[in-house]
């Protein structure tokens, strides 16, 4: 892993240089296509147990600004965590990460720009992923950190964001969609132009996730937006601003790579809160339900399952419910008619509170109007 390092770090840094002196500011607006952009959704629980606690402590020891980095944000997160509501699956790593990106950003470190220049050219190929990128895991744990910390798009949209960008170009076409490079940070105000080279960008972003808690001042509304989310560009009148529509996708030429997935022309994934909202429900329930678990795999939660006691009791009911409990011999059929919306809403609940797929009005209706369809044979 360690082929390339000081050769990349010495390219970079001389990179840095030499655009901060010449001021070579003009952006390609495009699908970032040698952007490193795995989202690692078919490994996650591979990559989070087995592979990237080890890679994390082989990075920091060879990568001494990524060691320091990450130390200090340790202490902000341990710090500040307590005062955040995380879902249960997300782990300290994942807050570390994000701390350190927000902190590292916000007082515009070598670091920060670093890992973004790495991030910009990891992806040209496998083979410049696996032995000249230092920071798998943390590009791990800050894609992960986006992932469970993102909410439905309905919520995203309601908050337009926005960012300057310097001179930024796009090539009108067929498609007209594009990728921003790296984890982009955007604002709620929007910003005045000082010069014509100034761009503004309107964002509205269905993956990017509220940060403004993790930055040392809270001022405003700020987002973080995942480098794989595809946007629809349109010219905003007739300047040259730019309109930036979440097209509810992500992008990523990359699906495990670190455990020898190749790059590939696209992963497209949509967005797991368009499969049931309350706006379209469908007549039958169960059935959107069960699509929305098929079609969005990656939105499948992670946290336990009920303890085995209680697992135990429940077969042990359903099986023999007259014999185990003679008490509730008079219950029993209304326990087996009511199984299946039982199923439906403990399956309601998981998703709702471990994942972003149904949204809460949505439960309530689902519920409401099975209970009702189920208890009507006993009103």
């Amino acid at each position: 892993m360690k082929t390339g390092h000081f050769e990349m770090v010495t390219m970079l840094l001389a990179a840095m240089i030499l655009m901060d002196i010449f001021q070579v500011k003009a952006e390609m607006l495009d699908m970032a296509d040698n952007t490193f952009d795995d989202e690692y959704l078919k490994c996650i629980d591979r990559m989070e147990t087995k592979y990237v606690p080890q890679l994390l402590t082989e990075e920091k020891s060879t990568h001494q600004v990524l060691q320091t980095v990450w130390e200090n944000a340790k202490a902000k997160w341990e710090a500040q965590k307590v005062q955040l509501f995380l879902p249960l699956n997300f782990k300290d790593n994942h807050g570390i990460a994000l701390t350190a990106y927000v902190s590292e950003y916000q007082q515009q470190t070598p670091f920060y720009h670093l890992f973004n220049e790495a991030v910009k050219m990891a992806g040209k190929s496998r083979k410049a992923y696996i032995y000249d990128f230092q920071f798998k895991a943390f590009h791990f744990y800050l894609t992960r950190a986006l992932q469970l910390l993102r909410r439905p798009c309905e919520e995203s949209y309601k908050n337009v964001v926005y960012r300057i960008s310097q001179d930024t170009s796009f090539t009108f076409g067929e498609l007209n969609q594009a990728r921003l490079s790296n984890f982009t940070m955007a604002y709620s105000a929007k910003p005045q132009t000082v010069d014509e080279q100034q761009i503004v960008l309107t964002i509205h972003t269905c993956f990017g996730i509220a940060v403004e808690k993790f930055f040392d001042k809270e001022n405003e509304k700020i987002t973080l937006i995942p480098l794989s989310e595809v946007f629809q560009v349109s010219r905003e009148g007739d300047s040259n601003n730019l309109i930036l529509q979440s097209t509810n996708k992500t992008c990523s030429h990359y699906e495990c790579a670190f455990l020898g997935g190749n790059q590939i022309i696209c992963h497209f994934y949509s967005s797991s809160s368009s499969c049931l909202s309350s706006s379209s429900l469908p007549s039958s329930s169960s059935s959107s339900l069960f699509f929305c678990f098929l079609s969005s795999p990656s939105s499948l939660p992670s946290s336990p399952l009920p303890s085995p006691p209680l697992l135990f009791l429940f077969v042990l009911l359903l099986l023999s419910p007259s014999s185990t409990f003679p008490s509730l011999l008079p219950l029993s059929s209304l326990f087996l008619h009511l199984l299946p919306f039982s199923l439906l809403l403990f399956l309601l609940l998981f998703f709702l509170f471990s994942s972003s797929c149904i949204s809460p009005t949505s439960c309530s209706i689902i519920c409401s109007l099975g209970l009702l369809n189920v208890l009507e044979p006993f009103l």
